[in-house]
């Protein structure tokens, strides 16, 4: 059984007829916040970029347990907003761990943290031990 914000609970069952189990899920998870600034570069020096789309993404860091030998993410919280004027973010809903990403997107900019022959929109790996800032720059075209 999953939730997102609660531990994951994984129970193998033997069944042999018509069954009820009862699931309590694990403790809340902690659940952290990402915000910070997205700029460009300027003579005078970084400039706010309003109504940049920051993506976040985040999974759960656990292992999987038999018969769950899968690699992919048991929870997963994906969400977005969009820069003010002055260029801030906030997302709330990250997990400790390494398994978070952010990605950036406005027309006419480049985002230098991404491989531009790589998988367009994965974004950059983040790791979140707590609630963190983290201002990004993107490139002009």
């Amino acid at each position: 059984a999953v939730k997102a914000g609660y531990a994951a609970v994984r129970e193998i069952l033997t069944v042999s007829g018509d069954t009820r189990f009862d699931v309590q899920l694990g403790p809340r998870v902690a659940i952290y916040a990402v915000s910070g600034v997205v700029s460009e570069e300027t003579v005078t020096g970084p400039v706010g970029i309003e109504g940049v789309v920051v993506e976040g993404y985040s999974c759960e860091d656990v292992s999987p347990l038999p018969p769950f030998f899968s690699a992919s993410c048991p929870v997963g919280i994906y969400q977005t907003t969009t820069t003010d004027k002055t260029g801030m973010y906030r997302l709330t809903g990250f997990y400790s761990g390494t398994k978070n990403s952010i990605a950036l997107t406005k027309e006419g900019f480049d985002d230098p943290r991404v491989d531009p022959k790589g998988i367009e929109g994965n974004g950059q790996e983040l790791t979140v031990s707590g609630d963190t800032r983290l201002d990004l720059r993107l490139v002009r075209r």
